[in-house]
């Protein structure tokens, strides 16, 4: 039972583009607030056309990864060809999250879910809280990046944005991240995803400056 996180993950942020998913987060699993494993991937892939991330509990996270697994052996064990989406698996997971505090033995995630979602041939992103509130949107982000990444993307969103483009600006709100918050670190994993194909990248560790002149003699 969940109910004090020990080692926890920070903010995902997330946003559609033009024809995919882009979804990122740092690799930083916090012991309170002591930064002790870093190189924590905390994106998976859920099937052949699903990512998910999370924040929170890692260890909740590893039940989740679980059921993830059974839910793809399922799925193989009727070989035709059928699996869950990425709607489906944000439905499930919400209704597994919400069954999951109506027994006071929450899993203690907030989870992130996008991919293509061939049924009605699109890009799809949502997310789902610890309590089950679920919600499908052209942005999302958890944690702190609901506060601070959160307006950054909504203010850079468009339709019709590319990946390129989409990677800036998603690169650009985890590095206000970075700056503003205290769980999270400069090395970061980005996954993408678009009809057909599926991609987690290996960690990579962003520039980031802290020779300002109000660092180094802050106004009096």
């Amino acid at each position: 039972m969940t109910l004090y996180p020990t080692v926890t993950g920070s903010s995902v942020v997330a946003c559609k583009y033009n024809g995919g998913v882009i979804i990122a987060c740092d690799t930083l699993g916090s012991y309170g607030s002591l930064a002790k494993f870093k190189d924590l991937r905390r994106v998976v892939k859920a099937n052949q056309s699903t990512l998910m991330a999370f924040d929170g509990e890692v260890s909740d996270f590893q039940l989740v990864e679980r059921y993830l697994r059974d839910i793809a052996q399922e799925d193989g064990f009727h070989d035709d060809g059928i699996f869950q989406g990425p709607k489906d698996t944000l439905t499930h997971f919400s209704r597994v999250m919400y069954q999951r505090r109506s027994k006071m033995n929450p899993l203690w995630n907030n989870l992130v879910v996008g991919g293509w979602e061939d049924s009605e041939d699109r890009p799809f992103l949502g997310t789902t809280d610890m309590i089950g509130t679920m919600y499908e949107d052209n942005v999302v982000a958890t944690g702190l990046g609901m506060h601070m990444a959160l307006p950054m993307l909504r203010a850079g969103w468009r339709e019709d944005l590319t990946e390129a483009e989409a990677r800036e600006l998603i690169l650009e709100t985890m590095k206000v991240l970075f700056y503003r918050d205290a769980w999270s670190l400069n090395r970061i994993v980005v996954a993408t995803c678009v009809k057909g194909d599926m991609k987690i990248d290996e960690p990579m560790e962003m520039e980031t400056q802290w020779r300002y002149q109000a660092y180094i003699k802050p106004p009096q």
